[in-house]
Parts: C-alpha cells; sequence; structure tokens
C-alpha cells in the first residue's frame, strides 16, 4: 500500500522537475454570449491587439485596448452570408471571402470586390495577404492576387488561368479552394476540394500525389512547416487520412485512432527542445512511428466533424470532445496557431488554446500555496474561514456554487499571454519563422467599429451572486433568485447557466451586455439576465429536481419520481417565438424507475447509449428501449461519469464499479485500491489517449452527507493552516484526515492522495478542481 505523504512527494518531485512550460494549459472561449455575432465561428485573423472572426452571420471583431466583441454591418448584398476565410492586410484592413464577392473594410468604409475589380468568380473561397500582396482563392480553383491598397481599392491579376475566352471553360469545374499558402507573385501551395494539392511555380503548376502514385483530389486543409535539416514537409488533411507530403509525393497515409473521422482541418505546433525531451515516448504502431518522424520536435493538432479535436504528441493520440473538456462544440472548422497559441474555430465559438499557459495562470495571484497545490477558501468578498463548496463548471468563465450562492471568476478577455504583445498574421498555411518576440503594444489599433467598455473587462476578477448583505470592495455583487443551489450545469453553445434551486425550481442564466454611464460616459458592462422557466416546463408544481446535465444539444433534467426530461432547444432566446421543446421519459414509456440521478453517454458494446443513475439500480438507453445494467456494488449509487474510451464508472455507498468496452464489470474499493472509504463521493475522467487505457479521479469519504444541520460537518476535509514566512509568503500546512481520500487510476496503478471532504470534481485540461466541505482545491498534474 502507498502511503500518502510518498505519493504526494512523488507528483510534487514530477511536477518541480518540468520546466513551466510543459506544466499545463489553459483554454479560453468566446461565444455569442462573449459578443461574437453567430454561433459558428468559420474563421479568424488577428493584427496587433485586434481579432476578427468569420462567422455564419457576419463578422465580429475583438478590441483588445477596450476588451469587446463588435459586430460589423456588412451591405445587403453579403449580409446574410456566411464569411468563409478573413484576413488583416499589412495596414490593418480587413478582407473577408464570401460567396457573394470579395468584401473590404477600411476604417467605416465597406466595400464589395467582383468582376469590376477582374475577379475570376465572385465566389470567394479563401482570403490571404503575404507581404504587400492580397491572394484570393475562387470556386472553380483559380488563384488571384493584387497589391494590397494603403486606401482606396485595387485590381486583381490572374495566378492559375488565363483571362482568355478559351479558358472560360474551366470555371464549370465544382472545385472549391480550401487553404493557401502563397509566397509570391507566382509562386506557393494552394489545396481544393476536387483538384487536390497544388503547386504553383512561374506558370507552371504540379499536383502532389498520393503514396501509390494516384492524385488525391479531396483535400480539406493542409500546413507547411521546416523537418529534418530545415526541409519542407507537408501534412494534407483529407475527409479519411492525414498526408505526410515530400517532394509532392505522400510518403504516408495516416488514419486517426477511429472510423471515418472526417477531418476539416490540421496543424502543427513546434515544443521547446526543453519539453519535447522530457515527454514520455510510448510504444507506437507503425503508423505512428512514421508520423512521429515526420513530425519532428512538432506536435500536431487534427480538427474533425462531429469528433472532436485531436492531438499526437511525440507518439500519443488525444482526443478532446465536449464531454471531456470545455470544447463548445465537436465541430472544429479551422486551427491557427500564434507560437504557443493555439487558436480553434468551432461550431459553438472560438477557444483559444494556451499551451503553455502555466507561465500566464489567471489564477496566479489568486488563493493561497504554490502553483500545483492551491487551496481557495472563500472566494472574495467572502470572510468566513470556512464554507461549503459543492460544483463547478466551466464556460468562457469559472462557475462555483457553494453555501452563498453563486462565484463566478470572470476570466481576462484579452489572450492572456499576448496582452503585451502584437498578434501577427496567421492567414497562411505555412509555420512562420521565428524573427524574434512579437512588439511591444503601443495601444494603437486600425480604425474599426469598437465598442468602448470598463478596464475591468481586461483582468480577471471575482463577481459574487447571492441574496445576503456582504461587505465586499473590488467585487461585483449580483442579488440571486434563491440561495440554495441543489445543481448547476454550463450550456456551452449558448453561454447559459443551468442551475436548480430548493430541489424544485429550474433556471437560467447568462450574463449579458448592458449600456450604462460611468463618469458621464457611455460603457458596456456585463449584467445578469436571470431566467425562472417554472411556466415553460411540462412537470406539475412541487416536483422534486435531482440533476440538471448537459450534452452536446440537449439539457437533461432529472427529478424524485418523475423519471427525466430532455429540452431540445435550450439556447432558445425568445421563448414566445421558439418555445421550449421538451421529451418526458417515466415508468410509463418503459423507464423502470423514476427516481433518477445521474447520467453518463456510454460508449457501450452495444454502441452509444444514455447511463441512468437510479437509488439503488443503473439502466441503459439506447434511445428506443431501456435495460438493466447489473454491475453490484453498495446499492446505493452515488456518481456516474464515463470515458471517451469506453468505460462506465458507477459509484456507491459500496465502492467502485467499472464496466469496461467489452462489458466486463470490475468493482474497486479498500481491498485492492486503497480507498480509506467504500463511500464514493466525485468522480473525474481524463480526456481520451492512446498513451494509457483510461484516466480517471475517484473521491471518497465516510462522513458525506452524515451532519444535516451543518453541511461543514458532512465531510472529512479539515482547514489547513495559514502561517506567513519571514518574506511575507503566505504558506499553507496540511493536516492529516482519516476516511477520505483521493485516487487516481491510470489502468495499471491506483495512487492515492490523503485530500478528504471533496464532493465535486472537475478536470480543466491538466488542473484538477476540486470541492469540498469547506473549500476550493486545484491540483497541477504534468501531461
Amino acid at each position: 500500500m502507498q502511503s500518502w505523504w510518498r505519493g504526494l512527494l512523488i507528483l510534487v518531485t514530477i511536477i518541480l522537475a518540468l520546466p513551466p512550460g510543459a506544466q499545463a494549459s489553459s483554454w479560453q472561449v468566446f461565444n455569442e454570449a462573449s459578443g461574437i455575432n453567430g454561433r459558428v465561428i468559420n474563421c479568424f485573423a488577428s493584427f496587433k491587439t485586434v481579432m476578427a472572426v468569420g462567422t455564419d452571420k457576419g463578422v465580429s471583431i475583438y478590441s483588445g485596448n477596450t476588451g469587446t466583441w463588435s459586430a460589423v454591418a456588412l451591405p445587403d448584398q453579403v449580409a446574410s452570408m456566411p464569411i468563409k476565410d478573413i484576413a488583416f492586410d499589412e495596414h490593418g484592413h480587413l478582407w473577408l471571402a464570401t460567396a457573394n464577392g470579395l468584401v473590404s473594410i477600411q476604417g467605416q468604409k465597406v466595400s464589395i470586390y467582383g468582376a469590376r475589380q477582374n475577379l475570376p468568380t465572385i465566389d470567394i473561397d479563401r482570403v490571404q495577404t503575404h507581404e504587400n500582396r492580397l491572394y484570393i482563392g475562387c470556386f472553380g480553383g483559380y488563384v488571384a492576387q493584387a497589391y494590397v491598397p494603403q486606401s482606396g481599392s485595387t485590381a486583381f491579376t490572374p495566378v492559375n488561368y488565363s483571362n482568355f475566352a478559351e479558358e472560360d471553360r474551366l470555371k464549370i469545374k465544382s472545385v472549391g479552394v480550401s487553404g493557401m499558402a502563397m509566397t509570391g507573385p507566382a509562386r506557393g501551395w494552394f489545396s481544393t476540394r476536387g483538384g487536390g494539392l497544388i503547386e504553383i511555380n512561374g506558370a507552371s503548376q504540379y499536383p502532389a500525389s498520393s503514396s501509390d502514385g494516384s492524385p488525391e483530389l479531396w483535400i480539406n486543409d493542409f500546413f507547411i512547416f521546416p523537418g529534418k535539416s530545415r526541409e519542407q514537409h507537408i501534412i494534407a488533411a483529407t475527409p479519411q487520412h492525414l498526408s505526410l507530403i515530400k517532394n509532392n509525393r505522400a510518403q504516408h497515409e495516416i488514419s486517426l485512432p477511429m472510423q471515418d473521422p472526417w477531418l476539416n482541418c490540421v496543424i502543427t505546433v513546434k515544443e521547446p527542445d526543453e519539453i519535447f525531451e522530457l515527454l514520455k515516448q510510448p510504444e507506437m504502431s507503425s503508423s505512428e512511428e512514421a508520423l512521429f518522424d515526420f513530425l519532428g520536435k512538432h506536435s500536431l493538432y487534427a480538427g474533425t466533424r462531429n469528433n472532436g479535436l485531436w492531438r499526437f504528441q511525440r507518439g500519443k493520440w488525444t482526443q478532446y470532445l465536449t464531454t471531456n473538456s470545455i470544447l463548445p462544440s465537436d465541430s472544429i472548422n479551422r486551427l491557427y496557431a500564434v507560437e504557443r497559441l493555439l487558436i480553434v474555430c468551432t461550431d459553438g465559438g472560438l477557444v483559444l488554446i494556451h499551451l503553455d499557459s502555466n507561465q500566464y495562470d489567471e489564477f496566479k495571484k489568486e488563493g493561497l500555496g504554490r502553483a500545483y497545490f492551491k487551496t481557495f477558501f472563500p472566494f472574495p468578498p467572502l470572510y468566513a474561514v470556512q464554507i461549503p463548496n459543492f460544483q463547478i463548471v466551466k464556460g468562457s468563465s469559472y462557475w462555483f456554487s457553494h453555501q452563498h450562492g453563486l462565484t463566478r471568476w470572470r476570466s481576462a478577455s484579452f489572450p492572456k499571454n499576448y496582452d503585451q504583445q502584437t498578434l501577427p498574421d496567421v492567414s497562411t498555411r505555412i509555420e512562420p519563422q521565428k524573427e524574434g518576440k512579437a512588439g511591444h503594444l503601443d495601444s494603437e489599433e486600425p480604425e474599426l467599429p469598437t465598442d468602448d467598455v470598463s478596464e475591468e473587462a481586461l483582468r480577471g476578477y471575482w463577481q459574487l451572486f447571492t441574496k445576503e448583505f456582504l461587505t465586499y470592495d473590488n467585487i461585483d455583487l449580483f442579488e440571486i433568485p434563491e440561495q440554495k443551489i441543489t445543481w448547476m450545469t454550463i450550456d456551452r453553445n449558448s453561454g447559459y447557466l443551468w442551475l436548480i434551486f430548493n430541489k424544485n425550481q429550474l433556471a437560467r442564466m447568462r450574463m449579458e451586455k448592458q449600456v450604462s454611464k460611468k463618469d458621464g460616459k457611455k460603457q458596456k458592462i456585463e449584467m445578469p439576465d436571470w431566467q425562472i422557466v417554472d411556466k415553460y416546463v411540462p412537470w406539475s408544481d412541487g416536483t422534486e429536481l435531482n440533476i440538471v446535465w448537459f450534452t452536446p444539444d440537449s439539457i437533461y433534467v432529472g427529478t424524485k419520481n418523475d423519471g427525466f426530461y430532455i429540452l431540445k432547444n435550450p439556447g432558445s432566446r425568445d421563448l414566445k417565438k421558439e418555445p421550449f421543446e421538451w421529451q418526458h421519459h417515466n415508468i410509463f414509456n418503459g423507464l423502470p424507475d423514476s427516481d433518477v440521478r445521474g447520467f453518463a453517454q456510454w460508449n457501450s458494446p452495444q454502441g452509444r447509449v444514455l447511463a441512468i443513475m437510479h437509488y439503488n439500480q443503473v439502466n441503459l438507453w439506447d434511445g428506443k428501449f431501456y435495460s438493466r445494467l447489473d454491475i453490484g456494488g453498495g446499492r446505493h449509487y452515488t456518481c456516474i461519469a464515463s470515458g471517451e474510451e469506453g468505460n462506465l464508472w458507477v459509484g456507491s455507498v459500496g465502492g467502485l464499479q467499472r464496466v469496461d468496452p467489452a462489458g466486463h464489470t470490475y468493482s474497486y474499493g479498500s481491498a485492492n485500491a486503497f480507498f480509506d472509504s467504500n463511500r464514493i463521493t466525485a468522480i473525474g475522467t481524463l480526456p481520451r489517449s492512446s498513451e494509457y487505457e483510461l484516466g480517471v479521479w475517484v473521491a471518497c469519504d465516510e462522513r458525506a452527507g452524515d451532519n444535516e444541520m451543518n453541511t461543514l460537518f458532512e465531510g472529512s476535509d479539515i482547514s489547513p493552516a495559514v502561517v506567513t514566512d519571514s518574506e511575507g509568503n503566505k504558506l499553507v500546512i496540511e493536516f492529516d484526515t482519516n476516511n477520505s481520500s483521493f485516487h487516481y487510476f491510470d489502468g495499471l496503478t491506483w495512487d492515492k492522495w490523503k485530500m478528504g471532504g471533496i464532493r465535486n470534481i472537475f478536470i480543466d485540461r491538466e488542473y484538477v478542481w476540486v470541492t469540498t466541505n469547506l473549500r476550493v482545491r486545484r491540483l497541477r498534474i504534468p501531461r
């Protein structure tokens, strides 16, 4: 049996051995709730402190100086069209690719380019800027170029076609341009859906072929980076596989570890030498070895349609989905990289992933303790020493439910590790060569339509939602409809936070920007928009609600005696025009037990099913029929979770049960997993990985729920001692706990930490957050 102090010492030793860049990551999400006009993000561009995204409803611009997103009003000709691509030129002017022309935004002036500017067609797929040139890829497989105008307009000339009439027959080709990497007026690469990947060199064009010499016609994206000996390597994404290309021919075709992934996009990111050498290299298949050798010291990221984001890093595949990360959608449209910042465009919003986030930890100055073991008790402005905490969820912000209501950590709005640097152009599909650090901000931005906002939007801070009167400073305080929160979840598509109050009231809320005056100036500030949805629900008054749970497209509500309800359109804003669409499932349509306490989507041996946890049984629903899952345990089930690798985990008062992808059942408890109690209180699963069979965190606590009079004593956590050293630093001294522990299992070994009173586990990439009966704790774990 491994003692708790030895496990702790091993973890801390590993973490301290890692350089800063190897330890953790952080994600930021921007969506409609953040001010973006449109849910689906198709493309991204950056210039100095400005970001811009093309969406299904137009274009939105983010100002790093004001910290806000602003929608740009476009002419009626293109106002209702999705933006297919977007790019800034060297003067800060914005160019948009649409199906009805090329749009130019110069300050407040918006122009549309068409036949008069010598475009081969008005259906523009891609736009790229390079030095003083503007390149466009048009439907039909055409590439055209023009000089970037300092002001006014410009005219285009052909790159890979002729203006002569006899060449007009090319325009009937059903070939869309999917990517561009032009390096000069008649030099570079472009990819097509229907015509393959093509190199342009003067008047000649050279298509790339597959490994057997046949043409690879359908390319959704490609990326060029330096391989070994600085030779040019190209990775191209087809719907089914990745092509590893050198000298215009694929060396290998690599499949992802799943069938029919439908690859949309691909990019590589150079890893620092000191990080790359420390990463463990697992055993690999022949195709993984070929990919590893081709990438060199790069990591690969691949986006799919409906199958999330995949990372290949030093021989290991990892899959990120809405179910195991804060991705707002499993459909990834485009990928970009700015040094160690990965930009992900999804069907549910924009995601910025900081690959070296520990250097820019937004909680660096918050809480007590070192970065790898932080304690938060309490959140400002709660000055009580101990506060029972219940849950943690994350959308574009962190939300913490506790005895006094709800606390929000309002994340900094500008990309955290680039808040004092300029963002470079990302319109080309070529890895930029480093030329020193990005320039320091002079706070000058291109003249674009943006909103004003207070300086608070540019940094992270705490907000409290409560019904109590509290003395506070440097904090936003808002009233909450009810104090007692039974359960909560976040709809990452729409940004709504869903809550159950007092076990019988369902509500939703999101922060909305409203105009307010401060010091005589109009500013946009965020205010909570609460909606108690009692009159929009199908159940009767007094129905006891157990849980509210989010999937990528629905909200599930489990009840005490009335089965469960599914809300198919939780993002509906105008409930008069688009009423809620509820489905009811109870004992009258086959549900074996009407007391529903938990949900999990499980990749079972029979396919993907919904696992439903009741008080003393677990049932499966395949969308038509119910079946009982006999897993044993203490017959009083407490929590349920699933891993993307196919394992279903169920906690009970009599231990932990696991059902593997083949349907085999395993039991874990104090005898074989060294739990200090068989009463399981929380389960958290890690993202899918090809290196380990599985990854799961489990908490147990014998005292959980024992004291209904005082929730502080409904758990075994003990308040630590806090002392101040000679330099003024606060040190946290933990005390031993009994009958409660925290464990990690990688499929081979159970590791153990003496952390008591854990009620909820939230996996935030390489951070593990837990709530206890008196505080919130955060662990940083090495990757």
